[in-house]
């Protein structure tokens, strides 16, 4: 290995190790949460205002989605139509939405 690649391989080590902290960890998470507040994953649109989730579905074929709270219990199941949209009312909390295209995390207020 040459000495650039030893480098960044312990940079990445040392970035991998703060990480491992559960502060760092809960951070990092709080600030995917917040990303992903209004966020694209292919064709599936998901935005989060207060108390609602809205999701659109910009595929040419249905998604099956599933909201799960953070206990993991399923709260909400519905099959989204091709081209359609739904406004899902969702009490305060954070949820994960998990589609067939992708996982997103949303925060409602």
């Amino acid at each position: 290995m040459q000495k650039a690649e030893k480098t960044k391989a312990v940079c990445l080590q040392a970035r991998t190790k703060s990480l491992s902290n559960s502060n760092a960890n809960h951070q990092v998470m709080e600030d995917i949460a917040q990303q992903t507040s209004e966020t694209q994953h292919a064709m599936i649109e998901v935005k989060a205002e207060k108390g609602v989730a809205h999701i659109t579905n910009r595929q040419s074929a249905a998604d099956l989605i599933h909201i799960y709270n953070m206990s993991g219990q399923c709260v909400y199941k519905v099959t989204l139509s091709a081209q359609s949209e739904i406004t899902i009312p969702l009490a305060q909390g954070r949820y994960v939405l998990k589609m067939s295209t992708a996982d997103v995390e949303i925060s409602i207020e």
